[in-house]
């Protein structure tokens, strides 16, 4: 019995060796998304499965090309990250933690380096619902903070794996924690908006890429690793990109 118990192990694992030679993807998708959710929540004013006359749909049309932000270039602006709601190789909740930690801080201290705002913060939790669905949710709390406008942002990841010619020896097991034969690529999306408060006029939107790889034995891969990287520099780079485009409405000022 024990002897069947052995083999039906190495059977197992075997085929877990096999299986690191075959390559598969999954591509960063905003599609159901939560920021998708709110950010897209307004662009049908009606409930859900309401059609809209020409008449409405016009009405909507000149609302929002009428409408103008209250400030040029907003005094006081507030951060808000949205959590990512895709998959994740993300499992620890200390790196979930210094993950937010460290994007939180990239996107703060590069919009004070602009010199553009008078003050940038982040928007008091405190004053959020626990489940929020829409953008005017996120307006009015940032109304009870006094602030100009809310830069809303968030990402989202995917992964890649591909394994080379080395991964023949993945079934020997020994060959599954030695043989580098497995190649990982994590790619993430990071996303953001720019919104007047009083108005709900849309200042900016922007949007940036990062990517982390490695080549490991398919035992050793670390995945989470890859991730944490790959968000983490799709955000630094946002904040860059955020940085450099804000300068526009300092022109609009002038």
């Amino acid at each position: 019995m024990r002897i069947g118990q052995l083999c039906g192990a190495v059977m197992v694992l075997a085929a877990l060796g096999s299986a690191g030679c075959f390559s598969h993807s999954r591509l960063p998708s905003y599609d159901r998304a939560r920021f998708k959710t709110i950010i897209a929540a307004e662009t049908r004013p009606q409930a859900p499965g309401v059609v809209m006359s020409e008449k409405d749909v016009q009405a909507e049309v000149d609302r929002l090309y009428a409408l103008r932000p209250a400030r040029p270039v907003p005094r006081r602006v507030l951060l808000y990250g949205v959590e990512s709601s895709g998959e994740t190789h993300i499992s620890s909740a200390r790196k979930r933690l210094l993950l937010r930690k460290e994007t939180s801080d990239a996107m703060k201290s590069a919009l004070e380096e602009t010199r553009l705002f008078a003050e940038v913060d982040f928007l008091p939790e405190l004053y959020l619902p626990t489940d929020v669905q829409d953008l005017k949710t996120l307006r009015l709390a940032a109304a009870r903070a006094q602030a100009d406008a809310l830069l809303i942002y968030s990402t989202e990841a995917g992964f890649e794996y591909e394994p080379n010619a080395l991964c023949i020896l993945y079934p020997t097991i020994i060959g599954a924690f030695v043989a580098p034969g497995s190649k990982g690529a994590s790619l993430a999306v990071s996303q953001a908006v720019l919104v007047d408060v009083k108005t709900g006029y849309i200042h900016r939107v922007f949007e940036s890429y990062g990517e982390k790889s490695g080549i490991a034995p398919v035992a050793l891969l670390d995945e989470e690793a890859l991730e944490f990287e790959a968000r983490k520099q799709a955000v630094q780079h946002l904040a860059a990109l955020t940085a450099s485009k804000v300068h526009e409405l300092g022109r609009v000022k002038e």
